[in-house]
């Protein structure tokens, strides 16, 4: 460093100290906001070390201050974007930039470069478990979010999480209306998962698609909508059956009522929700489902 540049930084740090200390007095820095302002000016005049920046950064971060911890951790990953330090800071930066900050588009160029850093690092599964997570969860990119759960099973043939992503990929399917795709992939899921938590969710989400699929088809196919309203109550029973105890089962027997409505089997619908008064928690619902039915037998008998 040259004697002329010396000079100028110690009297860019006399500059800034001076007026946080003016600051200070006048109230406008709270101690602890002083203090980290004191830290961060340090560590900017004196250590271009690696470290220190990452340390700094989860400083900041634990602060709150993570607009700050996100530029720290950016020059971590600068000054090295493929070392163990430089691809740590790199995830953490995008998993604030996500969770905290509503950049997820930032977030995803930054999991991306890990990947393509090393993508045999074992933060590499992370990056990618996140991406998914902001593909489907924050963005709402279901085809992008289909095809990229796919990868992951492809290459993380043991990783326990699949049956939470097959069920990921059936939930896109069902948003992006295509039901007989999300049919069949909850179905896979309580083939090759009987056991896991999320093959009960498929199970349920089974009868839902059925029943929407009865809902878009009504306009168009009305044999097929039919088709599809007795297949989702074929589905809601199995489940209640099943899982008597879980508290889905009440809401698959309030739907079984509503199927049978779209059917227009009174009878039945209103044995359906007649079972289920006493114990659906919204009562009163029920109640004008059965005033509704019941109005609509009056009618016939005049």
């Amino acid at each position: 460093m040259t004697t002329e540049r010396l000079i100028k930084l110690k009297a860019w740090r006399r500059s800034n100290l001076s007026q946080a200390v003016h600051r200070r007095a006048n109230g406008g820095f709270s101690p602890g906001k002083l203090f980290l302002f004191l830290i961060v000016l340090a560590f900017s005049c004196t250590s271009q070390n690696p470290r220190d920046r990452f340390l700094l950064a989860e400083r900041l971060w634990q602060e709150k201050n993570y607009p700050a911890a996100v530029a720290e951790y950016e020059k971590v990953t600068q000054k090295d974007p493929s070392s163990e330090l430089g691809i740590k800071a790199a995830l953490r930066a995008a998993t604030t930039q996500t969770l905290f900050l509503n950049d997820h588009l930032g977030a995803l160029r930054k999991l991306n470069r890990i990947i393509e850093a090393n993508r045999d690092h074992p933060l590499a599964h992370e990056a990618y478990r996140q991406i998914g997570e902001i593909l489907f969860g924050k963005l709402e990119q279901y085809e992008q979010a289909i095809q990229h759960y796919e990868r992951m099973i492809e290459l993380y043939p043991d990783d326990p999480a699949k049956d939470e992503y097959t069920y990921r990929i059936g939930k896109a399917q069902f948003h992006l209306l295509e039901f007989d795709d999300s049919i069949q992939t909850f179905r896979l899921i309580t083939e090759k998962y009987p056991k896991s938590i999320w093959a009960k969710r498929a199970r349920f989400e089974i009868a839902v698609s059925e029943q929407t699929k009865g809902h878009q088809l009504q306009q168009k196919e009305t044999k097929l909508a039919m088709e599809a309203f007795r297949g989702a109550i074929k589905e809601f029973t199995e489940f209640s059956r099943i899982y008597p105890d879980d508290p889905l089962s009440l809401e698959a027997k309030f739907e079984i009522g509503n199927c049978y409505e779209e059917l227009e089997q009174a009878d039945a619908a209103h044995k359906a929700f007649e079972e289920i008064l006493a114990k659906y928690p919204n009562r009163a619902v029920v109640e004008m489902k059965l005033k509704r039915i019941e109005g609509r037998r009056n009618q016939k008998k005049l």
